[in-house]
């Protein structure tokens, strides 16, 4: 693909020792101590150690940045890989990058800000990880598409943990990630790294991969994408190598950049739909529960709509904002009852049909039969389908 952008070495100082200089000019105010002399009166000793040269050199050595050595020399990487990735990052529909600013992407925040001019996505710089997620949560709850978050190996991914499970469970769309903490020479950094980093949150993700190659980032970034939007949506995580984040490029090897295809919706059997529609006709006693149909103003309207068609009462579970509460055919108040005199139930989106069934009364004699449409059978096919290859 053609590359848009002009990697003309406009700055002699280079754009990656902005990260390098800053990091060193914090440590060296850190370990820089005037010595006291005789005219001077003692200093009070500061209640923790500061750290050595030596020690604050050896805190770099393990990170995907080194500190620069001594005589100020730097190796500059002027087409870092990590301009690729966030040329394939803006090939999605990313309007923001939710950040807690971490070393294991340092190579992506660098490029996002510098190369991609901090827009689509714009970084937004948050305090803590769980933050950070629980903004992409929010943030795809009101604009029905997914917000990337950038967190920091092990203890990045542990800290949003909490925030991704919230996500997963309301099914909303979020891609993460997440970096994978190697300094340059490919020695793993220990405390900062796993040798399979998306099983801390394997089990409320849609999808996980681990990048090696650019090739392999852009095709997984592509499926991520695709699979956090398909119904039933839920967040994406993606391991992105420091040490290949930090490589560099020649023009002529850039690799293509894949064109991103979205999968159809799934919809219900033509068949079973109308199967359904004629039980609810002829039912004499219709309900319906509802509990994650509202995603947009458009499903509102359409719940709306169906019950008043039936004049059937509806039970709302509470898990969107699915039905008028001031609606005259709203009975979430007397669900029991309800219950109780329903014979055909319409269920749309009811995580725990047995559950909601057994809160309201422990005996259902009435009811004859139940119509499930829910997405959750999807779920454990979707999540077969993905996982580390």
């Amino acid at each position: 693909m053609a590359d848009t952008h002009d990697h003309t070495d406009k700055n002699p100082v280079g754009r990656r020792d902005f990260f390098k200089g800053a990091a060193l000019g914090a440590a060296g105010l850190v370990v820089t101590v005037p010595e006291a002399s005789a005219s001077t009166p003692a200093q009070v000793r500061p209640g923790a150690v500061l750290p050595s040269s030596a020690a604050v050199q050896a805190e770099f050595a393990g990170a995907a940045v080194q500190a620069p050595a001594a005589s100020g020399s730097t190796e500059t990487v002027t087409r870092p890989a990590s301009d690729y990735m966030v040329d394939v990052l803006k090939k999605l529909d990313l309007e923001y990058a939710a950040i807690n600013p971490g070393s294991a992407f340092a190579g992506l925040h660098e490029s996002l800000l510098n190369y991609g001019n901090n827009t689509a996505p714009e970084l937004l710089t948050c305090l803590h990880e769980e933050s950070a997620m629980a903004m992409a949560h929010g943030y795809a709850k009101a604009a029905g598409k997914p917000m990337l978050v950038c967190v920091h190996g092990v203890v990045g991914l542990l800290h949003s943990s909490m925030a991704l499970f919230q996500a997963w469970a309301d099914r909303m769309p979020i891609l993460v990630i997440v970096g994978h903490h190697r300094n340059p020479a490919g020695v793993i950094n220990r405390p900062h790294s796993a040798q399979d980093m998306g099983s801390l949150v394997r089990d409320f993700v849609k999808f996980d991969d681990e990048a090696t190659t650019l090739e392999r980032f852009a095709e997984s970034a592509m499926q991520a994408y695709r699979i956090a939007m398909t119904p039933p949506r839920g967040p994406v995580v993606l391991v992105v190598d420091a040490a290949l984040q930090e490589s560099r490029i020649p023009d002529r090897a850039r690799p293509r950049i894949p064109i991103l295809t979205m999968a159809s919706p799934p919809q219900g059997d033509a068949a079973a739909v109308r199967e359904a529609a004629r039980l609810l006709v002829s039912a004499e006693t219709p309900l319906i529960q509802t509990q994650k149909m509202g995603f947009t103003p458009k499903g509102w309207d359409l719940s709306v709509e169906l019950a008043e068609l039936l004049q059937a009462p509806v039970i709302d579970m509470g898990g969107r904002l699915n039905f008028p509460w001031r609606h005259p055919l709203n009975a979430s108040a007397r669900r029991g009852a309800v219950l109780r005199a329903a014979d055909v139930v319409l269920a749309l989106e009811v995580q725990d049909l047995v559950g909601a069934a057994a809160a309201a009364t422990k005996a259902i004699r009435a009811m004859r039969m139940t119509i499930d449409s829910s997405f959750d059978a999807l779920i454990a096919v979707q999540r077969t389908c993905s996982g580390t290859r």
